[in-house]
């Protein structure tokens, strides 16, 4: 209740204390005369106070209405804004909490999906008194320039330094997946950044591009030791067993294009376990299926050998391999055999003066475990190799 309120109410009760306590006139108990309407000045007089009192009694009560009802709305308004607030604060609350609540952003794989991330960074400074050719510079040093005439007006005469950071290379296994109760998969997509330069100007050799080196899902089945591989993927001419994996400046494996061939190749293998869950030597037999491969003829256009048109691609002619290999407790052998055909006349008959040829190839290799890949030796006889390693091959780098 507000001050003014309580003054009115105080007036009332005063005025209605006088009216009551307010005594009888003398003259009206002693019989004044009275006027033509039966009553004298006195009462008169009493009748217009009393009929006054009762118009400010009404006043004051309306006064007390009007004043109710501003503070019952007052009190309203004052609730409804209060209500408000409290709302307006439970929701800052609740957005508050549900930002903090958030998950954070995370890689996710299906149940039972398991992807690691493999890899290294290689970043090397380099120094060298002569030039190389085929696949360059730098990390990808294989063969030195000779000092003919047209190398020396080339520039591949001369001394040069560097950094280099393209054998950097990363990979992803997946595994964990079921197909059935048997049969199960996985896969590797690999990459590494010798896919050539973003141009030729000032900048390219600082803008090295990615390459796909694998690109494979394994079907397996455990129980029965079967492996389905299919994708782009080593060749089984090329000895990853005695092929170690370097860190060290040059991208090539000691002695590639010589006495170790292959390359990666888009292709179907199966590997069999020969002797599956029985002790002693582990036999096993892979047999695979891989896309053609030459490096020639070339059209006018010069995209034979990125579009399909060379003679390893003629006709569909593919290279058949197999290989065995054996592991004791201490040391690893294999045999691998090669064989494809050739249309010399490539797609089309680009070069019809050029007829079929025919590719063979066996490796044998043998390797003591125990002194790691430091010792090794393997025998490779064969015809028409030199494209099994790549080494004509356009637009390639390393292995």
């Amino acid at each position: 209740m507000t001050k003014a309120s309580k003054a009115m109410r105080n007036s009332l009760l005063a005025l209605c204390i006088a009216c009551a306590l307010y005594p009888p006139s003398p003259a009206s108990a002693q019989g004044v005369p009275a006027d033509n309407h039966g009553s004298t000045p006195r009462e008169r007089q009493l009748n217009d106070r009393v009929t006054h009192l009762e118009q400010e009694l009404a006043e004051l009560k309306a006064m007390l209405q009007d004043q109710k009802a501003a503070t019952t709305q007052a009190t309203q308004a004052a609730q409804q804004a209060q209500a408000t607030a409290a709302q307006a604060q439970s929701t800052a609350q609740a957005t508050s909490t549900k930002v903090e609540a958030a998950p954070k952003p995370q890689f996710t794989t299906a149940p039972g999906l398991s992807v690691a991330l493999h890899g290294f960074i290689s970043a090397s400074g380099f120094a060298q008194d002569k030039t190389f050719i085929n696949y360059g510079n730098g990390q990808s040093a294989l063969i030195p320039a000779p000092p003919t005439v047209s190398n020396k007006a080339n520039g591949y005469d001369g001394s040069l330094s560097g950094f280099d950071v393209r054998n950097t290379r990363f990979w992803l296994d997946v595994t964990g997946a079921r197909l059935n109760d048997n049969w199960g998969g996985g896969g590797r997509i690999e990459m590494d950044f010798f896919g050539g330069n973003n141009g030729t100007g000032a900048f390219a050799q600082q803008q090295p591009v990615p390459r796909l080196r694998q690109a494979y899902m394994d079907i397996t089945n455990p129980n029965i030791g079967s492996t389905i591989r299919i994708g782009q993927q080593w060749d089984l001419m090329f000895p990853l067993d005695n092929v170690p994996t370097s860190l060290t400046h040059i991208g090539f494996p000691l002695g590639y294009g010589t006495g170790i061939v292959g390359w990666r190749y888009p292709g179907v293998v199966w590997m069999q376990d020969l002797n599956h869950g029985s002790d002693g030597i582990k036999w096993r037999l892979d047999m695979g299926v891989f896309e053609g491969n030459w490096n020639g003829p070339q059209n006018s256009a010069g995209t034979s050998n990125v579009n399909y048109l060379n003679a390893g691609s003629a006709n569909f002619r593919p290279q058949v391999e197999a290989r065995l290999r054996a592991q004791g407790g201490n040391w690893l052998a294999y045999f691998a055999a090669h064989y494809s055909q050739v249309k010399l006349s490539g797609v089309g008959d680009i070069n019809p003066k050029l007829c079929r040829r025919g590719r063979w190839a066996v490796d044998k290799g043998v390797r003591p475990t125990e002194l790691g890949p430091l010792v090794h030796a393997k025998l490779m006889e064969g015809q028409q190799l030199d494209s099994l390693d790549q080494r004509a091959q356009a637009g390639d780098q390393v292995a």
